[in-house]
């Protein structure tokens, strides 16, 4: 898991109290190569806009409390069942914009293994399989 480029300066200015940070609700996205660092809404190699694919919004009650450094999807997120092919699937991305294409990407890591999601298929993330953690 990484912090996008935008987000590890959002935190410094936090930390650093030169600016307040709070989020609102996250936006689940789902890429088929690396976002990269400087990645945004618009340019993290998000599966294409069709086929059913949304980004899927997330609140606080969707995650854990950090501990020991991690935090962890505490619900089932769920997206759409797909109507045709979205690719194989390789990362995910954290973002604060739902509307596809807009956004600023505030994390991305890779996913254990890879999918290929086809029509028909419903990507899902069971309770815990999706870890953010700091070291």
């Amino acid at each position: 898991m990484s912090f996008s480029n935008w987000m590890e300066n959002i935190v410094l200015n936090h930390i650093f109290s030169k600016a307040v940070y709070s989020p609102g609700p996250l936006w689940l996205g789902l890429c088929t190569n690396h976002p990269g660092e400087g990645a945004t809404g618009g340019s993290c190699n998000e599966v294409a806009n069709s086929n059913g694919y949304t980004r899927m919004q997330t609140s606080s009650t969707s995650w854990t409390t950090a501990a020991a450094g991690q935090i962890a999807n505490a619900l089932e997120i769920a997206f759409p069942l797909a109507t045709g092919n979205w690719g194989t699937v390789k990362y995910f991305v954290l973002l604060n914009a739902g509307t596809y294409g807009i956004g600023n990407v505030l994390l991305y890591g890779e996913l254990t293994t890879y999918r290929q999601i086809i029509s028909g298929y419903q990507a899902k993330f069971p309770p815990s399989s999706l870890i953010v953690q700091l070291d």
